[in-house]
């Protein structure tokens, strides 16, 4: 409820519309996923969690080239010592 609120007073806030996003993943719903990640990384496209989640949602739809394109794409944008860096290669041969 509150992040629906939140959709309302800012919509066009990357974080809320990623927050909303991570959310449409979690309950199983990646299309709509997909929908408002790609909207939250238009606005903020360093926005790492966002497009991290939107290779997973890609993924869990079989859209195996999207996700890997989206996991190299976080890959070429994380700093190389990273700690998050491990979970993007795993997510990324796992697609491939």
């Amino acid at each position: 409820a509150t992040l629906g609120r939140a959709m309302t007073v800012e919509p066009g806030n990357p974080v809320v519309l990623a927050n909303a996003g991570i959310l449409e993943l979690a309950r199983n719903e990646p299309a709509r996923a997909i929908t408002r990640l790609d909207a939250a990384l238009a606005i903020a496209p360093d926005l790492h969690v966002a497009r991290f989640t939107l290779a997973r949602a890609h993924g869990r739809l079989g859209h195996r080239a999207d996700a890997a394109r989206e996991a190299t794409e976080l890959l070429r944008r994380l700093p190389r010592d990273a700690p998050q860096r491990a979970e993007v290669q795993r997510l990324l041969d796992a697609v491939r």
